[in-house]
């Protein structure tokens, strides 16, 4: 599992990859599971390539995006990128307390931004089964929080399994529909 995962080590990473805006860049590549260009991208979000370009060279620099291809198309090189880890963790290096403080403040604010865009998600699907006044309160999906106990063993398993679960289903499809699907597992104690 470990090499799957991209490890946000440095304050510099932590503050790039921790802008709402460039998740979902990440989410389109991660979705559709090809390599795009920044054109296809803006298209697939319905913005103008040139804000997406700024994202997508802050995300090259930290390596989250990669180059994967270049075609000439009219004359002009288009530059194909893709997402080599569809997994991130966070392992800050620096222990230094007044960094610490900041950077944990930083992690505070990545899973924040998580939680809001599934909650977004989450609403805009409630409203619209409100809308179209179904009798069926599960058809926009649900949500669900519990505690479990694992042996370290199954802890990696079901790491995995939600690993499994997004290459199974991350990529595009247009005879699927699309659902949020939030996952977070944490040790309590």
């Amino acid at each position: 599992m470990d090499g799957k995962i991209r490890i946000i080590s440095t304050d510099e990473e932590l503050k790039i990859f921790n802008d709402p805006y460039r998740m979902k860049i990440m989410n389109i590549y991660k979705r559709y599971g090809v390599p795009l260009t920044v054109k296809q991208c803006a298209d697939y979000m319905g913005e103008v390539p040139s804000k997406i370009h700024y994202h997508v060279k802050k995300l090259l620099s930290i390596d989250i995006l990669a180059l994967d291809h270049i075609e000439i198309i009219n004359g002009i090189n288009a530059k194909y990128y893709y997402l080599p880890k569809k997994a991130f963790t966070i392992q800050l290096k620096d222990k230094e307390t007044e960094k610490l403080y900041s950077q944990l403040n930083e992690v505070e604010s990545l899973v924040a931004n998580l939680i809001n865009n599934f909650k977004k998600d989450f609403f805009n699907a409630s409203n619209k089964t409100m809308e179209s006044k179904t009798q069926d309160p599960t058809e926009f999906g649900f949500v669900s929080a519990t505690d479990i106990y694992l042996s370290e063993e199954e802890f990696e398993e079901l790491g995995s399994f939600f690993e499994k679960l997004g290459e199974k289903y991350g990529s595009c499809d247009e005879n699927k529909k699309r659902y949020s699907i939030l996952a977070g597992l944490t040790r309590i104690k």
